[in-house]
């Protein structure tokens, strides 16, 4: 019965993470556009992701890629 447990528990996690990593990778564009719209009151449209590196919302942009990172390092460890 326990090898049943951690077998399901495990799988919990590694979808867990799949979803994370995906909720992560499709709001960040979104988030960056708004924040810098509605905090920072810029009007501009950058024409890449990484070009939000140099608003702002430079710490939303790298504690997002951080978090993938984190997540992916750990996926591949399930």
């Amino acid at each position: 019965m326990e090898k049943k447990n951690i077998s399901s528990g495990l799988t919990y996690s590694y979808l867990a993470l799949r979803k994370a990593v995906g909720w992560i990778g499709m709001l960040l564009p979104f988030v960056l556009m708004c924040g810098v719209s509605l905090i920072f009151k810029s009007d501009i449209k950058l024409q890449n992701i990484s070009m939000y590196y140099y608003t702002g919302m430079r710490d939303v942009f790298v504690g997002a890629l951080c978090a993938i990172g984190l997540f992916l390092f750990f996926y591949k460890m399930i």
